[in-house]
Parts: structure tokens; C-alpha cells; sequence
């Protein structure tokens, strides 16, 4: 698991929010990438995607989870919301604001970090 291009791509996409201003909603998980009137909308894996430059390729879903270091029931537990621990999924769908979705995102994405984050070994 790459932690910090997790990170980094949550950063992105709460950037993305707040600069939409609740115009408009960039980002929405059931939506791998959709262009919109106002813009794109996506979700993890489509921003991920995005910046990695593979907004059109075949495998776009595998490519960002390959890009974040996720395994394939990582990936599925992270870009599918109904595969979210119960009280982020619970939160992202209570949502009104863009900027509630996307705090329910960073709870799911740092429970899974300290989930799955390898233990560090104490040295003799």
C-alpha cells in the first residue's frame, strides 16, 4: 500500500471540492470518471487515474490500484463503497456537502492504512 500517494490523492480530491464551492460535486465513488457540464466527476480510482494520466485506458480501475500498491481485495474494499467499513460507508451516504464525503473517504482510507500498514518490528 502506498500510503503517501493514497494521501496525496485524497488531497486532490478535497482540493477539487472545495474549489468547486458546491457548485457542483466532483466527487462521487459510483462514479469511476463522468464528464459533466460543470466538469469531471470522479471517485478514488478515477482521480488516481487522472493523475497518472490513464483517464482512457482499458484498465483504468487496475491501473489506479496497481499506481496506489493495493491488492486486489484492497482495491475492492477501498473503490467500492459498499465494501467500506460500515461507519464511513454509514457517513459518506448521511453526506450533504461535498466536503462531508469527503471526510467520510479519509476515515475509510486511514483505516485501511492502519489496517493493513505492515507492523514495524521491534529490534532486540
Amino acid at each position: 500500500m502506498n500510503v503517501k500517494r493514497l494521501r496525496e490523492t485524497v488531497a486532490a480530491i478535497r482540493a477539487d471540492v472545495k474549489a468547486a464551492q458546491g457548485k457542483w460535486m466532483p466527487f462521487d465513488m459510483p462514479y469511476f470518471i463522468k464528464e459533466t457540464e460543470c466538469g469531471t466527476v470522479c471517485c478514488l480510482a478515477g482521480k488516481r487515474a487522472i493523475m497518472d494520466g490513464n483517464k482512457n485506458s482499458e484498465s483504468r480501475v487496475d491501473d489506479a490500484a496497481k499506481s496506489l500498491g493495493l491488492t486486489n481485495s484492497q482495491a475492492a474494499e477501498l473503490f467500492y463503497l459498499p465494501s467500506w467499513n460500515e461507519k464511513f460507508q454509514t457517513q459518506y451516504r448521511r453526506a450533504r456537502t461535498g466536503l462531508e464525503r469527503v471526510r467520510a473517504l479519509e476515515g475509510q482510507v486511514e483505516y485501511m492504512i492502519r489496517r493493513y500498514r505492515p507492523k514495524r518490528r521491534k529490534s532486540a
